[in-house]
């Protein structure tokens, strides 16, 4: 849910969430891992990885270096279903093992 009246620093509008309280950190590494289940009721999601990485999102997720890329320490954004899915990952071949950070917004 976007607060409603939310601002930048020049005053223009923005849409602003609120972190649902879960955070999961998962490991980056040559072999798939994923999350648990996403939180019933979550729509949102902030992805961030330490390094270069691949992400898979569903219900039985599998990251593999041919899906999704994901630069290190950059913020992503990603629908999910709340209750149904999770987030796997797999590092890029030529990244250091590194983490995952997934955290449920409304």
């Amino acid at each position: 849910m976007s607060l409603e009246g939310a601002k930048d620093g020049s005053n223009r509008p923005v849409a602003a969430f609120k972190i649902a309280g879960t955070v999961h950190k998962i490991d980056s590494k040559d072999a798939n891992a994923e999350t648990t289940t996403i939180t019933d009721g979550i729509s949102l999601l902030i992805v961030q990885a330490d390094v270069d990485s691949h992400i898979a999102i569903g219900p039985t997720p599998v990251a593999s270096v041919s899906l999704t890329p994901i630069t290190g320490k950059v913020a992503y954004y990603f629908r999910c279903r709340g209750g149904l899915d999770k987030v796997s990952v797999v590092k890029e071949a030529s990244a250091s093992d590194g983490n995952l950070y997934v955290t449920e917004m409304e």
